[in-house]
């Protein structure tokens, strides 16, 4: 299979276990000689939607959804949510995005209040400042890591921001000129590990923090479904 179809591949499969989570399961189920058991929180019936999913270096995995993060051993799972009266807790339960740091950290992408880093020794979570060119405060639909580590975020209306080990604050990228930044509709990740970032009417790949590569451009009357993946 090209990187092409692995992409469209890996986005149905996560398509599908997505639309899977919300479903009334109540016992294990067997799928082509596979067994699947459905994961409840406690004293939950289910998570809320699932933005997305990681296993960090010790084996745990880390559910991001919106409503709070959510840690499972393969036995049981913890809930770590929003605390008003603990600087320290996760600032909302609106969760896009976690990813493995290191053995001891995870990067959390909330959609309203930024990037985080959190230290699993301490359970405390530090926040990421975001260059702010606009008058509002991004709100962030996206976070993907690329093939070299780089967190890559993406607010709906604002454009693609981007963080790595050593930097200070999360920055905006400058690849895209103003309108672009504005048309972005959705960033994807391949199995390369490149990212692409499209519009409704063209697809780029990201090549860095250059200028990216163009590899479709409709015409203006094109009136095809909006590119999506």
């Amino acid at each position: 299979m090209n990187s092409w179809g692995s992409c469209i591949y890996r986005v149905l499969v996560l398509a599908t276990i997505m639309v899977g989570w919300k479903a009334p399961v109540y016992a294990q189920k067997e799928i082509g000689g596979i067994e699947f058991e459905r994961i409840t929180i406690k004293g939950s019936f289910q998570f809320g939607p699932v933005s997305q999913i990681t296993q960090d270096t010790n084996g745990l995995i880390w559910i991001a959804t919106l409503d709070g993060l959510h840690r499972y051993d393969g036995y049981e799972t913890f809930s770590l949510r929003s605390n008003p009266n603990d600087s320290l807790s996760l600032q909302e339960n609106n969760i896009i995005g976690v990813t493995s740091l290191n053995a001891d950290s995870l990067i959390v992408t909330c959609q309203n209040t930024g990037v985080f880093i959190f230290v699993q020794s301490t359970g405390h979570f530090h926040q990421l400042p975001t260059q702010k060119q606009e008058a509002l405060t991004p709100r962030f639909t996206q976070a993907l890591i690329d093939a070299k580590g780089k967190l890559w975020v993406f607010a709906e209306g604002s454009g693609l921001y981007f963080w790595e080990k050593g930097m200070t604050m999360v920055e905006k990228y400058q690849g895209f000129n103003p309108l672009e930044s504005l048309q972005l509709t959705s960033i994807n990740l391949c199995s390369s590990g490149s990212v692409w970032a499209t519009t409704k009417r063209a697809i780029y790949q990201i090549d860095g923090l250059k200028r990216p590569k163009l590899y479709l451009d409709a015409p203006e009357g094109w009136r095809d479904e909006s590119i999506t993946t």
